[in-house]
């Protein structure tokens, strides 16, 4: 199967547009945020921390928690062909740009989200202080590195 006619088919199987696909996440993450709360839960109990990071996370979950123990931020990338080289150098086969399609529009769903409901965001690049910017965020020191 080509590579292009196998990113159609991300989703559940079958044909869908981009726009479907997001759909498709956007159901998924809901379905799964009880689970995740469970986690969350116990660890706010028990005072034992946990990152949770991944696919499947909204940001209305976060949003959800009235703790100022948890706390969360989102990673943006909304460069296609950038994407396109991530999946590239990460799993091999074929470029998967429609698949790179459908991340950046879920991506800039999320990123919406995240702006109505003051949650961070922080850019994917430089790759070499994504990290510490995301640590800055989360420790509200935002304006330590900007760049």
């Amino acid at each position: 199967m080509p590579a292009q006619a196998a990113n159609r088919r991300f989703g559940r199987g079958h044909d869908m547009s981009a726009e479907e696909n997001a759909d498709w996440l956007t159901r998924v993450s809901r379905e799964l945020a009880p689970a995740l709360r469970a986690i969350v839960e116990g660890h706010l109990e028990s005072g034992v921390p946990v990152i949770i990071e991944g696919d499947f996370i909204e940001p209305a979950f976060i949003a959800s928690f009235h703790d100022p123990k948890v706390r969360g931020l989102f990673v943006t990338e909304f460069d296609v062909g950038q994407i396109t080289r991530n999946f590239l150098a990460r799993e091999g086969g074929g470029e998967q740009v429609f698949r790179a399609e459908i991340s950046v529009l879920y991506g800039r769903r999320l990123a919406d989200a995240c702006k109505n409901l003051g949650i961070p965001t922080v850019d994917s690049r430089p790759w070499d202080t994504a990290v510490a910017r995301a640590a800055n965020v989360l420790s509200g020191n935002e304006d330590a590195i900007m760049a």
